[in-house]
């Protein structure tokens, strides 16, 4: 289709892309799996509501650990 080259590896490390993707495919499974959607409003509600809490950590570790308001 593209004209790309390739090698096939059989065993061996496997390269970042490759991690990556079975990583997001493992965490979307599991999300998928062990929402319930029948006690939230909705899933778009959900993920904001897990963006807001992983945004404030990530402000909290930046700052040293301490929440500044």
């Amino acid at each position: 289709m593209l004209g790309l080259k390739y090698r096939y590896k059989r065993f061996g490390l496997r390269n970042a892309v490759e991690r990556f993707f079975g990583h997001l495919k493992q965490r979307t499974r599991r999300f998928y799996n062990n929402i319930n959607s029948w006690s939230i409003k909705s899933i778009e509600d959900y993920a904001t509501e897990i963006a807001i809490i992983r945004n404030l950590t990530t402000a909290i570790k930046i700052q040293g650990g301490v929440l500044l308001g």
